[in-house]
């Protein structure tokens, strides 16, 4: 499985995290419901019909995935964690959605799924632990029918909360390497981010054309990672922080914490030569 061993014991030892979070008062709960709510208005305004295919590539604990099958799309969702598709087995359960969620250990870059299987394919915070996003993007437009359309997310190089941190600053790069290097890191997961620049040249690697595209969350704050503003007073200072964006101020508009971008499939492509076998016993049924 391409999937690097470090970053699915990390996901591992935070499934409990990522099952919670979206109902928690914290910070790091408003901004990734923030996040959600805006991909999923993505996917509404793109009008599928019940029955539409859709396929989420790390789908965690599988609060997209369910909220998609409440849409009456029905869902595959991926994760090279199997830990991860339980909780979205259980949640669709919980739900009463199971019937339009199936679920398949496999990590982005390889999809045991057949060319142009897909009306939609949805990514959301999955880019920055692949380990190949080209090759990512080159599968998910793979699977994606003509037409079809991807709701991707990416973490955002220059947010605002990066800036504003040392550590995690790009111009303070050489000094964070070298504390690295002090303390004897070894191998252990590390999440990628992205430059709008990144995110277009990963689009068009994968023959996608790119239509909305913005920023959104503002948090959590630090200094050398330690946490400015807790729970509710951080959930605060998010939501002000995305009025603001919302209202004109264009700067906070380009520096949310993650890109979050739509893009479609072409309807005409070249001929993408050998196709994959579908696993059957892996769909929604």
């Amino acid at each position: 499985m391409p999937t690097s061993s470090a970053t699915r014991d990390h996901f591992e030892r935070t499934a409990a995290f990522w099952r919670d979070v979206y109902g928690s008062p914290s910070v790091e709960g408003a901004v990734y419901l923030e996040r959600q709510r805006k991909a999923l208005a993505l996917v509404d305004g793109l009008k599928l019909g019940p029955g539409a295919k859709a396929i989420e590539i790390g789908c965690g604990a599988g609060w997209n995935a369910v909220a998609l099958a409440e849409r009456g799309l029905l869902v595959q969702a991926t994760d090279p964690v199997e830990k991860m598709l339980r909780m979205t087995r259980e949640l669709a359960a919980a739900r009463r959605v199971e019937k339009l969620v199936g679920v398949s250990c496999c990590a982005g870059e390889a999809l045991p799924f057949a060319d142009e299987s897909f009306d939609l394919a949805v990514g959301i915070a999955v880019m920055e632990w692949a380990d190949s996003p080209d090759l990512m993007l080159a599968e998910l437009s793979r699977v994606l029918r003509p037409g079809g359309h991807l709701i991707l997310s990416a973490t955002n190089r220059c947010s605002l909360q990066r800036v504003m941190d040392p550590w995690f600053n790009p111009l303070w790069a050489p000094l964070k390497n070298w504390m690295s290097k002090q303390a004897h890191v070894g191998n252990r997961a590390h999440a990628r981010t992205h430059s709008s620049r990144d995110m277009d040249r990963l689009l068009g690697l994968g023959g996608l054309k790119k239509g909305e595209c913005f920023t959104t969350g503002f948090g959590p704050f630090t200094f050398f990672k330690h946490k400015l503003f807790r729970g509710a007073a951080g959930a605060r200072l998010h939501e002000h922080l995305e009025r603001l964006a919302g209202g004109g101020w264009h700067v906070l508009a380009r520096s949310g914490y993650a890109h979050l971008v739509r893009a479609q499939k072409p309807v005409s492509q070249p001929d993408s030569g050998d196709r994959k076998d579908e696993y059957s016993d892996t769909q929604a049924a």
